[in-house]
């Protein structure tokens, strides 16, 4: 789970501090390969608008929800806005 300290966590995509009463987006989990330049953005928190106006938004959300679908029963999946669902495991079928 990212720890998120509002007013000294600072956003992972624009380096602003996480402010009180900020929109924020956090992951929990880490699926994506400390190899991989997306990494440093999983266990953090960001700006919601940060989120939804990255360039990497598309990648970084495929690589987390494939890692959950695949190895982990679909218990979370992020949705195009930065809402983050967390499901209850299923049987390996699509949803």
């Amino acid at each position: 789970m990212a720890l998120i300290i509002r007013g000294r966590t600072a956003c992972a995509i624009c380096g602003a501090v996480l402010s009180a009463g900020d929109d924020i987006f956090a992951t929990s989990g880490g699926p994506i390969q400390p190899s991989d330049p997306l990494c440093k953005f999983q266990d953090a928190g960001m700006h919601r608008h940060c989120f939804q106006e990255w360039p990497l938004r598309d990648a970084f959300r495929a690589k987390y929800n494939n890692f959950f679908k695949n190895h982990l029963r679909g218990m979370r999946y992020i949705h195009e806005d930065g809402t983050v669902e967390k499901r209850e495991p299923n049987s390996g079928k699509e949803r």
